[in-house]
């Protein structure tokens, strides 16, 4: 959301791009749909230290960051970017639910992620969305590592298709201890955020939140993921969630990172019993955050 002197040091008024919403008589409204290209002008990079604090505080001792474009992130944690340009990371795809792209341009850019390497990140939220990226996959061929973001809404029939191209998901109970009873407005209460019936066909399923838009304390999620009221079935242990949460960024499919001679010096300590703690998860329990052998909480 820009206001009047925003959209003039942006020069939004001469500016043609389908990121910008305008008026009736043409003119900017203020809104821009996903358009971070355009505020490029405006970008200083901001302080992320009392985030990463916060973070700390919380356990957490690595991030994936999925925004589109991102290039660098200079926090306390680890960061995976899937939006970068450069390295092996997951390539992050927007199949925009506001402007669905063409299947032709879908399979051309996992295509091309593929040429580099480079699995891809596809950003899911709809049916129709599923649908796209489960076609195009059938035409450009799937990569070790590819993953759904989010995957909100599979049917029961997607389940197998998921499975069948190896993809990994990304989901976000959260979400639905948010705002579950205004999604299953819409949708199959069942066919939400899956993760029981996606780990049950053997698709690897982690937890994450998604922050701003989900809760981002990670006990409240793996909670969330025990706890659900919308879709039941869907529900997973604490323990199930947590290792998912211990699962590294890029999503190998060999499961909860441990303590072994020369894996990364990632710790938490915690007040409690790890027992006492998958019963109550609890932010509060945490007492140490070490990240590459140094406290940073």
């Amino acid at each position: 959301m820009l206001n009047t002197v925003a959209i003039k040091l942006l020069g939004l008024d001469h500016q043609d791009d389908p990121s910008i919403e305008k008026a009736a008589d043409g003119s900017p409204t203020g809104r821009l749909w996903r358009g971070d290209h355009l505020l490029g002008r405006l970008r200083r990079p901001p302080d992320l230290s009392p985030v990463a604090a916060m973070l700390a505080r919380w356990g957490i001792t690595a991030v994936t960051d999925a925004t589109p474009g991102l290039d660098e992130v200079s926090v306390l944690q680890r960061v995976l970017l899937l939006g970068s340009s450069r390295g092996s990371a997951p390539r992050k795809i927007v199949i925009r639910d506001d402007a669905l792209p063409s299947l032709g341009d879908l399979i051309a850019d996992i295509a091309a992620a593929h040429a580099n390497r480079r699995p891809v990140a596809m950003h899911c939220l709809t049916t129709e969305a599923l649908l796209l990226a489960l076609a195009a996959l059938d035409e450009a061929g799937s990569l070790d590592g590819d993953r759904l973001e989010h995957a909100a809404v599979v049917p029961a029939w997607g389940i197998e298709r998921i499975h069948a191209h190896g993809l990994r998901v990304v989901t976000q109970p959260g979400f639905l201890a948010d705002r579950g009873e205004e999604m299953a407005r819409d949708t199959a209460p069942g066919d939400l955020y899956r993760y029981g019936s996606l780990l049950k066909a053997g698709v690897m399923t982690v937890p994450s939140s998604d922050a701003p838009y989900g809760p981002a304390d990670p006990w409240q999620v793996m909670a969330a993921a025990r706890d659900r009221v919308i879709g039941r079935r869907e529900r997973v242990s604490v323990r199930v969630a947590l290792d998912g949460y211990l699962t590294p960024g890029h999503l190998p499919r060999s499961g909860p990172a441990e303590v072994r001679p020369g894996a990364a010096g990632d710790l938490v300590l915690l007040e409690d019993s790890l027992r006492d703690l998958l019963e109550e998860p609890d932010a509060g329990r945490v007492r140490n955050t070490i990240i590459g052998g140094r406290i940073v909480y």
